[in-house]
């Protein structure tokens, strides 16, 4: 019986340290904090000061994780309406991850943070005018869904601004690399370069093809030697090929 306590006691301890380390590792003490000692706020939402964030990635959902959405009147416009894990995003290039498995809608993740009262508009800020305080938009549907409605722009007033849309990739002037390349940033890129490299591959299996075609078909260049070269480097090479490193 005592070795059973023991035992019962050990475990607990491990479970209570491994959440504690859990909560501390996520930076959600606070949000713990909050749901039991913070009054929510009782203003009615249209009378909130009005919070226009800009983008749904990293920083854009860490911000409204931390945010008291109840004192607020919060919009998020962005084109993409999913949150996307970056760090699996190579993996879906060659079939290591399925894309589906790596995104979450932003709508599912704001209710999953509290953020429930939060609206989400699918659209691109085109112009910020700081003397109105307010931001120009343009709507990002496909052009069937637009016409059945007469909306392509619209203003949106805020009292504070988050632009949080991150950036575009660069090619450091490496020549060739705009008119030729594929980036890899955002979850279509890595469909493209998925279906290029499976078309690669079967046309290089076609009966009759000769070596130096199959060379020349099967030859890869990757441009960049950061995080995201790297791990699609290994990627590939993890399943289908060897990587030779060239110094420029």
């Amino acid at each position: 019986m005592f070795t059973a306590k023991r035992l019962l006691l050990t475990t607990s301890t491990a479970v209570i340290l491994f959440k504690a380390a859990e909560l501390t590792a996520n930076d959600e003490w606070d949000t713990i904090y909050d749901s039991i000692f913070r009054t929510k706020s009782i203003i009615p939402r249209d009378e909130r000061p009005k919070i226009v964030v800009l983008g749904t990635g990293w920083a854009a959902c860490s911000f409204l994780r931390k945010l008291h959405t109840d004192k607020y009147h919060v919009t998020v416009v962005s084109p993409r309406n999913h949150f996307l894990y970056t760090p699996l995003l190579c993996g879906t290039t060659v079939g290591t991850v399925e894309p589906r498995s790596i995104i979450e809608p932003i709508r599912t993740l704001l209710n999953r943070s509290n953020a429930s009262d939060v609206t989400y508009i699918q659209a691109s800020a085109s112009a910020i005018n700081p003397t109105t305080q307010s931001i120009t938009c343009k709507t990002t549907a496909e052009e069937a869904a637009c016409s059945h409605t007469d909306i392509r722009s619209f203003d949106l007033p805020y009292d504070h601004l988050i632009v949080a849309v991150g950036c575009q990739p660069t090619t450091f002037g490496t020549p060739g690399v705009l008119e030729n390349g594929f980036f890899l940033k955002e979850l279509g890129d890595a469909q493209k370069i998925r279906n290029r490299i499976s078309d690669l591959l079967e046309t290089a299996s076609l009966p009759g093809t000769d070596l130096a075609t199959k060379k020349r078909l099967l030859h890869f260049c990757v441009v960049g030697g950061g995080p995201t070269g790297i791990e699609f480097a290994a990627e590939l090479h993890g399943k289908f090929f060897c990587i030779s490193i060239y110094t420029m």
